[in-house]
């Protein structure tokens, strides 16, 4: 074959397809977009600090080493130093949140006691907590961005605080109780509602207070109790039932306690109650409880309510919750 023949079909199998070319050219502008995205980022990135930077490698490999499926039950989520969380509309990633795990467990701290705080178990509850918002805002997040395309083009910011309040709510008054459902979800229309609630004037109250009874319409049944009064009953009801389960070790613990001495100790009380089963909120709300069972219930729901209640606000909620349930709540 001669020379330059041979030469014709080296050089029409090496030449790249447009396909290739297309892609050839991409290829550079990659890293260069995103390098663009990682200085957007900068601000975020630089508020991380040493020991969380380092930490990103090694929490990344031990959420791979984490089993899959049902297994993965028993294993819990290992915290990650920055949380991404997707927006997902329709099943499409449409934008992503990050958020420092650090920033999260100072937030949920805020909002619990000292008391729960010193337990051992405090790690492990803001790890559920953490876990508990992230799956919200997961399954949230993408639904509430569309709600807010929704509604950008009725203007609510200038119609609230420019045009004045009347025209908002003429607005709200011809939605029906779907479309105010959907658009509860914004806080710019929670936040005019609540405005309309407290500072509105009587007419606008009253067109608020029917447009709400249109989306939730009241008289179905039995009349609606007051939010107050529900959490007292149910505050009332979880002390009963710590009663319940809280008897049996209280009598021993009251039991070792008459005996004195060595026997009166908690390194003595706390391993009997164990082996009688109760878990460590349990044992801590007996053995602190003292006095009287109801003491040591109230203990152990606000043990058990993750900070949201202290002891003291436990009994003055329930003695209201009984003061219900006695009048045939």
């Amino acid at each position: 074959m001669p020379n330059n023949r041979r030469n014709q079909i080296s050089s029409k199998r090496t030449r790249p397809t447009a396909a290739r070319r297309s892609a050839e050219s991409i290829q550079p502008t990659r890293p260069v977009a995103l390098d663009v995205v990682l200085k957007k980022l900068a601000p975020f990135l630089e508020t991380l600090s040493a020991g969380e930077l380092a930490d990103i490698p090694k929490a990344a490999e031990a959420l791979a080493r984490r089993p899959c499926g049902t297994r993965a039950l028993f294993h819990p989520r290992p915290a990650q130093p920055v949380e991404v969380v997707f927006a997902r509309v329709n099943r499409e990633i449409v934008g992503v949140l990050l958020l420092r795990h650090k920033w999260m467990g100072e937030a949920f701290a805020q909002y619990c006691n000292a008391e729960v705080q010193q337990t051992a178990r405090w790690p492990q509850i803001v790890l559920e907590a953490c876990d508990s918002w992230l799956e919200q805002l997961r399954s949230d997040l993408g639904l509430w961005l569309s709600r807010q395309a929704e509604v950008l083009p009725e203007r609510f910011y200038p119609r609230l605080y420019i045009d004045g309040a009347d025209d908002f709510l003429d607005v709200l008054d011809e939605l029906t109780p779907e479309e105010i459902d959907r658009w509860l979800w914004m806080p710019i229309v929670l936040r005019g509602l609540q405005d309309l609630a407290r500072n509105g004037n009587p007419q606008q109250r009253g067109k608020l207070r029917k447009v709400l009874l249109r989306w939730a319409p009241d008289g179905r049944g039995r009349p609606t109790k007051a939010v107050d009064e529900l959490r007292a009953v149910a505050v009332a009801q979880a002390v009963a039932e710590a009663e319940s389960r809280l008897r049996e070790g209280f009598k021993v613990c009251c039991q070792l306690r008459k005996i004195g001495g060595y026997n009166s100790s908690r390194e003595v009380i706390e391993p009997k109650l164990v082996t009688m089963g109760y878990d460590e909120y349990e044992v801590r709300a007996i053995v602190e409880g003292k006095k009287t069972l109801s003491r040591a219930a109230c203990r152990l729901v606000a043990f058990k309510s993750n900070g949201r209640y202290t002891v003291a606000s436990v009994s003055a909620i329930a003695s209201l919750g009984r003061k219900r349930l006695r009048s045939g709540w």
